[in-house]
């Protein structure tokens, strides 16, 4: 099978799209493609990290990717797709998955990222969503863009269920899309040991922190979202729960044992939170 030389992992905002790029990554190293960076932010934090597509000429990135013989280099996104996504997917040189979430519990994560000074979290720069109200169109937004990408042609689609608590299965699903065989617990358990935003990790929040009649507000309007996409197939995956504890409690340990720099403190402190 040929296989691509871009497979691109694009998510809505706390929807579990980072564990989802680090299955995708864990399934392609465990396949033997190299990973080595091809794309680096400022900080440096965020490898193979496209901030915006439409700044990228992703044509010149594919072509230089392939005269140096490199396939399947996982990259990650929050962007909208341009039309050079939909023509390098279409000729076989770039496989995407998409991965969502019910727009109220990325409200209510959203909000929680405020609190942590998260870019996520903030209506405009310093200044935290105080209330879940005030990302709605933000959001209305987000679910405009995963549809863009949900239709591209052969997009794989996964909800936030799905990756956070059956793992496993979403791992399975990843690694058959990229056409290499599963193997979901080794891949779900190295993908967790690198992932470094601990979140609540929560089902269904808005259940439990909004009222019955502002849940019900929000899906009038996104009911057909959520029925359709955020179906919730995922059931508790207590075997990957538990895989993800240890991971997380060696990470700790062994964080505290290696020496870092003032900067690299903070930085995992705020991941921690």
């Amino acid at each position: 099978m040929t296989h691509p030389v871009i497979y691109l992992c694009y998510g809505m905002p706390k929807s579990g799209s980072t564990l989802a790029f680090n299955l995708t990554r864990a399934a392609a190293l465990r396949a033997g493609f190299d990973q080595s960076p091809v794309i680096a932010d400022a900080s440096g934090r965020k490898p193979n990290f496209i901030p915006r597509i439409p700044d990228l000429d992703l044509d010149a990135l594919i072509a230089r990717l392939q005269s140096e013989g490199r396939e399947m280099v996982v990259i990650k996104t929050h962007s909208r797709p341009d039309p050079s996504v939909r023509r390098a997917s279409t000729l076989g040189l770039l496989r995407v998955q998409a991965v969502c979430r019910d727009p109220r519990d990325v409200a209510l994560s959203m909000r929680d990222a405020g609190r942590r000074d998260d870019a996520w979290g903030q209506v405009a720069p310093g200044q935290p969503i105080g209330d879940v109200e005030e990302v709605r169109v933000r959001l209305a937004n987000q679910v405009h863009r995963f549809e863009r990408w949900a239709t591209m042609p052969g997009c794989l689609t996964l909800s936030y269920d799905e990756v956070a608590f059956a793992t496993s299965r979403a791992a399975r699903r990843i690694a058959l899309h990229m056409g290499l065989p599963p193997a979901p617990r080794r891949d779900a358990w190295s993908a967790k040991s690198r992932f470094s935003q601990l979140n609540r990790g929560v089902p269904r929040r808005h259940v439990r922190e909004m009222s019955a009649e502002q849940a019900a507000d929000w899906y009038a309007e996104f009911g057909a979202f959520i029925d359709s996409r955020c179906d919730g197939l995922g059931q508790p995956d207590w075997g990957a729960r538990a895989t993800t504890m240890v991971a997380r409690v060696l990470r700790v340990f062994f964080d505290r044992r290696r020496p870092t720099s003032a900067q690299d403190a903070e930085a995992r402190h705020r991941d921690a939170m």
